[in-house]
């Protein structure tokens, strides 16, 4: 046992004494984590940025690539050049970044170090280097791992500034430089790295005696210099409103938000830091040293929330947790700044528990196997089969996207035309009736990827009711394959059925009607509701302004109220199919009702009504989540 501990107190006191160990060490454990599984699909910003580098030249690129977003400008330049080197796989594409990420734990770590110790250094590097949060956006070719490894590397050199003035009484010129470069660098990268920097640069002057402060302005004033020729494009950047135009303003709960995001989407991590930091508590006097250091680090990482946050309500919303992620390295290092331990062997122990409890946090989540972002090489995969499985003329395409080029960056026939390429707004849902109205195509696919609107998949689903594949990852990534059937599709009663209906006599007559009751329906327990609708109608089109209403009540309270227009689902033909499905949660005692609200008591008649309602007990993906392959597909 002896023996042991020695053995411990050695490698540890190795670690701790030789320089380049402890950094290397980390580094190895950071980049083996970053590099692995990296071709999974592009993202939509990725695809983004990708896009936007593919111009003639660099002038184009200024144009058409940067102008138009809302970012600097360094990483899209950074990835026009290294995608003519290296083509656009998603490996090639994303190994700066996992580089980047690594090294932004290096710096991370040799700048803990040097403010608040070696300990609190080294259980920063490991969190850093194995939690989702930081893993998962060195995994992306934006500018976060980059604008990470620069915020740790302009900190870094900060520290070597203030350090070097007090040791030596001077500025050395070339930490100037270099600070100087790195303050431009981040503002080149992304402007909430460029706030990051101004408040590392502002704390430098709490820190310097009076007769530093002019040699520190200048390499200040140097690196507006360096961002000079940026200036005007950044002025025209911050007149768009961006994200502003989709992103909604941040509310009061969003700092615990964040910190959740931050610790793995729960508080455990946070518990056990608490832990490390109780257990390796060694007195007051080792912990009131580092007072002032806590107070930096700690202004570090609230100062860009405060001021995201009330850019986002008061001007334009902008505040995201990935958008954070430059200053989010020094509320671990204020955290892990408590621990105080004067047993090496008890460190290195504390060391290799944390790393596994992390490993084990990530094999536990599937974080390798799970979707983070919109699968769209996989929806592509999808339809490639269909489009070779069927030929055009009897296969109707309708996607529900950002943009048709996204798609058609994964299509090996990028050249393939969808006959309509989003359903949104109340035009786009007519022009997709006109489409099901006039089309004799057999067959129709369904690509989503982007919030849908489910009155769509309602119309599509009426009059392809037959459905042959179904994928989805959520509401924002789905695909669907449907196909005409001759044959009238019929509801099934199943063992989760707790209502269910089907309409007795041919038809029934509501004509003069205002309403019509089809689901009266009180909930006896919680949990997630499926409800499944269907019957044809018949009505005159040009009075038509029927609806099927769906509302739940709670304590006598209207909780939600939604209507379908029949409008969308009027055909040609004397009977028109309607079909609807949704999935809703119900507490005990709420009161579901659908009914048909004939406004203006025009005429409309129904048929074949037939009404489920299944009882799911947890919450599945909305509309067909269960996946059907065709066979010979």
């Amino acid at each position: 046992m002896k023996s042991l501990n020695r053995i411990i107190e050695t490698a540890a006191l190795q670690i701790k004494i030789h320089s380049w160990l402890a950094p290397s060490i980390l580094f190895l454990i950071a980049f083996s984590f970053r590099i692995f599984h990296l071709d999974f699909s592009f993202s939509n910003d990725e695809l983004s940025a990708i896009l936007r580098t593919q111009q003639p030249n660099f002038n184009s690129l200024l144009q058409y690539g940067i102008r138009v977003d809302g970012h600097p400008a360094g990483v899209e330049v950074f990835l026009y050049y290294w995608i003519k080197l290296v083509g656009t796989s998603e490996f090639f594409v994303r190994l700066p970044f996992a580089l980047f990420g690594s090294i932004a734990v290096v710096f991370a770590f040799l700048f803990a170090k040097e403010r608040i110790g070696f300990q609190a250094a080294f259980f920063t590097g490991i969190s850093l280097s194995l939690l989702q949060f930081p893993l998962l956006y060195s995994q992306q070719a934006r500018p976060y791992a980059s604008g990470m490894m620069l915020a740790m590397m302009l900190a870094w050199i900060w520290s070597k500034i203030v350090g070097t003035v007090n040791s030596y009484g001077r500025i050395k010129i070339c930490h100037g430089l270099l600070f100087a470069l790195l303050l431009a660098l981040n503002a080149y990268n992304h402007y909430f790295s460029a706030l990051l920097a101004s408040i590392i640069f502002i704390s430098g002057f709490f820190y310097l005696s009076k007769k530093y402060f002019l040699a520190y302005s200048i390499f200040g004033a140097l690196a507006v210099l360096l961002f000079i020729p940026h200036l005007g494009i950044s002025l025209q950047q911050f007149s768009y409103k961006g994200v502003g135009e989709w992103l909604a303003k941040p509310n009061a709960s969003f700092l615990l938000h964040h910190l959740l995001i931050i610790f793995n989407g729960s508080l455990l991590y946070l518990v056990i830091i608490l832990v490390i930091t109780s257990i390796n508590n060694t007195g007051r006097k080792a912990i009131s040293i580092k007072n002032k250091e806590r107070v930096l680090l700690l202004l570090w990482f609230l100062i860009p929330i405060i001021v995201g946050y009330l850019y986002s309500i008061y001007r334009n919303p902008v505040l995201q947790d990935r958008v954070l992620i430059f200053s989010m390295p020094f509320l671990f290092m204020f955290l892990f700044s408590w621990v105080s331990s004067k047993s090496i062997a008890m460190q290195l122990l504390q060391y290799i528990l944390l790393f596994f409890t992390l490993v084990i946090a990530l094999w536990l989540s599937n974080y390798y196997k799970e979707s983070h972002f919109i699968n769209i090489k996989e929806i592509a995969l999808r339809s490639n089969n269909t489009h070779n499985h069927y030929a055009k003329k009897s296969l109707l395409s309708i996607e529900q996207c950002n943009t048709i080029k996204y798609l058609q960056f994964y299509l090996r026939d990028s050249s393939y035309q969808f006959d309509l390429n989003e359903v949104s707004n109340d035009t786009q849902l007519m022009q997709l009736h006109t489409l099901l109205d006039t089309s004799t195509k057999t067959n129709m696919e369904y690509i989503v990827l982007k919030p849908q609107n489910k009155i769509a998949l309602m119309m599509l689903h009426a009059q392809f009711p037959k459905q042959l594949i179904s994928y989805s990852k959520g509401e924002n990534c789905a695909y669907y394959l449907f196909s005409k059937s001759k044959q009238q599709i019929s509801l099934q009663k199943d063992s989760n059925s707790i209502y269910f209906y089907k309409l007795r006599s041919d038809s029934v007559d509501i004509s003069g009607l205002e309403y019509y009751n089809i689901i009266d329906y009180k909930a006896l327990s919680n949990g997630f509701y499926t409800v499944y609708l269907k019957y044809n109608f018949n009505g005159s089109k040009e009075r038509f302004s029927s609806s099927l209403v769906v509302s739940i009540l709670r304590n006598n309270k209207t909780i939600y109220w939604y209507s379908i227009p029949l409008k969308y689902f009027y055909h040609r033909q004397q009977w028109s199919p309607f079909y609807y499905q949704e999935e809703i949660e119900l507490q005990t005692g709420d009161h579901l009702k659908a009914y048909l609200w004939n406004s203006n008591k025009g005429t409309l008649k129904l048929k074949k009504v037939q009404v489920k309602l299944n009882h799911i007990f947890q919450q599945s993906h909305l509309y067909f989540n269960n996946e059907i392959i065709p066979q010979n597909y």
